[in-house]
């Protein structure tokens, strides 16, 4: 409805009536027609059967509005407008003031009162663009990846310098491949250099492609894929700069100085390497000197040339060196020439190859003496300290710990003073890799767990709280007990929740001192609680067999059968059934195997009940009072 007759593009004036209006006026109505409504966007308005419809320049619908009362209403609403802007956190802001600071050190300024000023900050920074740009570093270079397997397969090659002085003698890379080539019977099949211009040159291309050879090239700016000539020529420059200046040389001799064969008395010179040899108690015992040589750089086909030893220096031939003629201690060949030496002279005592025992004391004192005549010796009579273990012989018996030893190691990674626990594993934990434990240095570690392990050649009880309480423990070997050897065997099921494997364990013992042990997770993953015992028993057999030959070695023959107990009566009934069963197939090779050496009468299994079972010590943490018992029962007390 319009009172603009002039916008009707067609108008149809018969048409008559009255409209009511607002203030409830009449107004008539002079005719009815069409008006066309201009849009720049190119929409459309079409009014038809009481519905008017808006449509973009596509033809699609933008919206309908139908008709109310005679006329077309639309509800719009009003939507808030966006307005961009930029802002500056007071944590960045901060973080900028501060020369782009580390984050964590400027929380710890504000956390300690270090600066006055600074407000709260946020435990986070959003990446900081100028801090990505100025201070991201290149990623450390991994190791190589492959290694020649012949020789001459691949010359790394580099060249130092500028030099300003011309050598004697001119080098080039022709004369090194024909040398080379001729001396190792092999051809150089690949060289690696950087992408220097006196090695891609016309004339060096056309010299690798007649000699057929593959030229790598470095990526610019990258010595490390070359490091290996890389280093040498810092190496051998240094080198030659300081031979030059020592003998006052011109610089014109720097290639001579350089030539591998000329240091080769300065790789060989020999070290006095002392020792002080400390007794029991701590208390030194002797100092100790030996004579090294670096063996390590020993070239293959070479006279070994070693400068005088201090101390042995001839008077007026302090410039002279030495010709070796023997296998100097850490020579490749020191090994051997001793080895030859010490067995040339056993033979000659009479003896045979193969092990020496003895329980005459006339026989060992004429033995020492024997030995004594050829080599430097000294009688330590009976044995207390031997490499680091503490020996006491008295009429109760042989005891066997490492005191000393324990206390060195608590000292050493700082727990002399920590407090100490019962037993050494919490019988209500179960660890896992997973277990959100913090990640430790790594060399420590492995040099607390090297201490440790050797720590078990005396005693199979181990973890540092604990040892620290059991210091003076130790295993005990009585007189008087009878030579029964035997050994136990269990394992749990399951025990691993990494992997869901088991741990087996074993002991032996000689009367009531346990000397052989182990506790090792097993290779696979039992199915049964028989399976795991099975699996422990196939190992402990196999240690009982060799123990037995050892002990057979030792002139104390084992003319019955070995008694290996078992708290499993299911793995028992299976190494004793001949009838083959689906469920055991899948290890039938132990199966047989200890059938067999059951056959033969050199193990026999034994049932025993889990109270007696003493290998539950190396399976599983166990409460204290079972813990203590089964500790006392292998043997293993304070002296």
């Amino acid at each position: 409805m319009t009172h603009d007759i002039e916008l009707f593009k067609e108008l149809n004036k018969e048409v008559v009536s009255q409209v009511k209006i607002g203030n409830g006026d009449f107004i008539a109505v002079k005719g009815k027609g069409t008006i066309v409504i201009e849009s720049s966007l190119g929409y459309k308005v079409v009014f038809e059967d009481r519905m008017c419809s808006i449509i973009d320049s596509s033809g699609s619908d933008m919206f309908k509005v139908n008709m109310k009362r005679k006329s077309f209403s639309l509800n719009t609403m009003e939507t808030e407008q966006d307005s961009m802007m930029s802002s500056v956190t007071t944590t960045e802001l901060w973080h900028k003031r501060m020369g782009h600071f580390n984050h964590a050190a400027l929380l710890y300024m504000r956390r300690k009162n270090l600066a006055r000023g600074i407000p709260p900050l946020d435990d986070h920074l959003i990446s900081c663009k100028a801090c990505r740009f100025g201070k991201q570093t290149r990623l450390p270079f991994s190791n190589a990846t492959s290694r020649a397997r012949t020789k001459l397969q691949l010359i790394h090659t580099d060249i130092g310098g500028a030099i300003p002085e011309l050598s004697l003698k001119g080098r080039v890379f022709w004369k090194f491949k024909a040398w080379v080539e001729n001396q190792s019977g092999c051809k150089i099949q690949v060289i690696r250099s950087d992408n220097g211009k006196e090695y891609t040159s016309e004339q060096f291309n056309m010299f690798y492609k007649d000699a057929g050879i593959e030229h790598q090239l470095t990526a610019p700016y990258t010595p490390q894929q070359n490091g290996v000539s890389e280093r040498n020529n810092i190496t051998l420059m240094e080198m030659v700069r300081c031979t030059l200046h020592e003998k006052g040389l011109p610089k014109k001799f720097w290639a001579e100085a350089a030539k591998p064969e000329d240091f080769y008395i300065a790789k060989d010179d020999p070290r006095w390497i002392s020792a002080i040899e400390e007794e029991l108690h701590g208390s030194i015992n002797k100092h100790k000197a030996r004579l090294v040589v670096k063996g390590f750089a020993q070239v293959f086909g070479e006279e070994i040339y070693v400068e005088q030893p201090e101390g042995f220096v001839v008077d007026g031939e302090e410039n002279k060196v030495y010709l070796l003629k023997k296998a100097l201690y850490g020579l490749k060949q020191a090994p051997r020439a001793w080895y030859t030496r010490i067995d040339e002279h056993l033979l000659s005592l009479g003896f045979e190859k193969g092990p020496i025992t003895g329980n005459n004391d006339v026989f060992v004192r004429n033995f020492k003496e024997e030995m004594m005549k050829v080599f430097e010796m000294i009688d330590l009579r009976i044995m207390a300290y031997f490499l680091r273990m503490e020996v006491r012989q008295d009429h109760q018996g042989v005891f066997i710990c490492q005191r000393k030893y324990t206390k060195e190691i608590l000292k050493k990674f700082h727990m002399e003073n920590c407090k100490s626990v019962s037993t050494p594993m919490n019988q209500k934990e179960r660890l896992c890799k997973e277990d959100g434990g913090k990640k430790v240095e790594e060399v420590v570690y492995r040099s607390l767990i090297g201490c440790l392990m050797y720590l078990t050649t005396i005693r199979p009880d181990i973890f540092m709280l604990y040892v620290k309480g059991t210091i003076d423990y130790g295993v005990m070997f009585k007189h008087g007990q009878e030579f029964n050897f035997h050994g136990f065997s269990d394992s749990d099921w399951g025990g691993s929740l990494d992997d869901m494997k088991s741990t087996s364990g074993y002991c032996f013992m000689i009367g009531l001192g346990v000397f052989s042990w182990s506790s090792k997770k097993q290779d696979i993953v039992a199915q049964s609680t028989a399976e795991a015992e099975f699996i422990a028993t196939t190992v402990a057999v196999n240690q009982a067999l060799w123990l037995r030959k050892i002990l057979n070695d030792l002139c104390l023959e084992q003319k019955r059968s070995t008694e290996v107990f078992v708290d499993n009566q299911a793995a028992i009934a299976i190494s004793n059934n001949p009838v083959f069963h689906g469920k055991t197939k899948h290890f039938n090779i132990k199966l047989y195997f200890l059938r067999e050496v059951q056959k033969n009468g050199e193990v026999f299994l034994l049932y025993c009940s889990t109270n007696d079972q003493l290998t539950d010590i190396f399976t599983k943490a166990l409460p204290r009072s079972m813990f203590e018992s089964l500790r006392k029962a292998l043997g293993v007390c304070s002296y």
